[in-house]
């Protein structure tokens, strides 16, 4: 009779506990992240910060969340290791024991291997009570959005000439003189500024001189990228492999301008029925 009793007491903690545990598991948890950049390179790494909050007075002993990402977003081995695919995004697993009002927080290195726009959408949230009989999940909205820069090219073959002329460049004449280029120096006729009076040869020649201004144009230069196809076939891996190839001589082209001085606009027809030109894009110099 007594063991009766005792076995009848243990059942009804047991149904109690999976009752109360069923309905409040989840209750006072909460779940964040966060990167340190939201937009990066190919190639570079950056941080996803990820804290998991108790706010009861009741300890969880076991808690596990589930991060969907992009299987081009790596996450170190120690993460990776355990990770499950499916598809294009895997699913990385962290698993929690938190205290009464306890926080946890967990920092993990990614390495972006793809240029693109990648999210990290939502984070499966499971507790299990302390007997495993009862499992309850919550899906967490994370809204992460990560913005992967495409690199240049490190081929040298088929770029920009920069050996002609490019920027501004003297011209036998136009309308107005060019103020920041200086040729030389004139006699002073009266109808220049005093601010154009060259003081070093009025000093050389005795008399009064003024700076002699050449004139000049400037060329700009326009990067077009056609993604037209000339083949109503269905894309392959060798023309996804070409137009990333594209891509990076594009980039290439801007890193090139820039670093000559030259200002560059840039134009495709990639996902719009028409091609916009970007604004002119001017160094530092040149601004």
């Amino acid at each position: 009779m007594e063991l009766a009793a005792i076995i009848l007491i243990i059942i009804a903690v047991i149904a109690a506990e999976v009752l109360i545990f069923g309905k409040y598991a989840l209750k006072g948890i909460y779940y964040s992240a966060s990167v340190n950049k939201t937009e990066v390179s190919e190639g570079e790494t950056l941080e996803l910060t990820e804290v998991v909050e108790n706010r009861r007075f009741v300890a969880l002993p076991w808690i596990k969340t589930e991060l969907s990402a992009s299987r081009w977003l790596a996450f170190l081995k120690k993460d990776s290791a355990v990770q499950t695919s499916g598809g294009d995004n895997t699913f990385i697993p962290g698993v929690f024991t938190l205290k009464p009002r306890s926080k946890c927080t967990r920092v993990r290195t990614i390495k972006c291997l793809k240029r693109g726009v990648f999210s990290f959408d939502d984070t499966i949230i499971t507790a299990t009570d302390m007997l495993g009989l009862v499992k309850v999940s919550q899906a967490v909205k994370v809204g992460i959005s990560i913005t992967v820069l495409p690199t240049s090219s490190d081929s040298e073959d088929a770029l920009l000439s920069f050996d002609e002329p490019i920027g501004d460049i003297s011209v036998r004449r136009f309308i107005n003189e060019d103020p920041f280029i200086i040729a030389g120096a004139k006699e002073y006729s009266g109808r220049e500024p005093l601010n154009r009076i060259n003081w070093k040869y009025t000093a050389i020649t005795g008399n009064l001189m003024a700076a002699r201004n050449e004139f000049s144009t400037t060329r700009n230069t326009l990067i077009l990228m056609n993604m037209q196809r000339k083949r109503v076939l269905p894309v392959t891996a060798a023309d996804i492999r070409d137009i990333e190839a594209l891509i990076k001589l594009a980039v290439k082209l801007m890193e090139d301008s820039i670093y000559n001085g030259c200002s560059f606009a840039f134009a495709t027809n990639g996902g719009s029925s028409c091609g916009i030109a970007s604004d002119i894009i001017k160094t530092e110099e040149q601004k």
